[in-house]
């Protein structure tokens, strides 16, 4: 398996356990981008809010907010917030606007 990256070894022949994605035990590790972190919390939020678990969905929002703003991403904050707001919103009164 020349493209195996479980396998590789260096010129000495030993495992080379310092290979990006890989663990000393030799499993995958994937680091992924702030942008997807994010998107995928949208991503759990919206299909929460698809089967009526509005709680829940604001309790997604939340834990993404508190991503954000420990992370100093004001844009992603302000979206989140803006997002659980309507949930709010909807929870009191059960109507959403959706257009925003």
């Amino acid at each position: 398996m020349k493209g195996s990256r479980r396998n590789r070894r260096d010129r000495h022949g030993k495992a080379n356990h310092r290979m990006p994605g890989l663990c000393p035990d030799g499993c995958t590790i994937r680091m992924r981008s702030k942008g997807e972190q994010y998107s995928q919390i949208f991503r759990r939020a919206g299909i929460a809010w698809g089967k009526d678990d509005v709680h829940k969905a604001m309790a997604i929002l939340q834990e993404g907010l508190t991503l954000a703003v420990g992370r100093g991403d004001t844009n992603v904050a302000r979206v989140m917030q803006a997002d659980l707001e309507r949930y709010q919103r909807f929870a009191v009164d059960g109507d959403v606007d959706l257009s925003r």
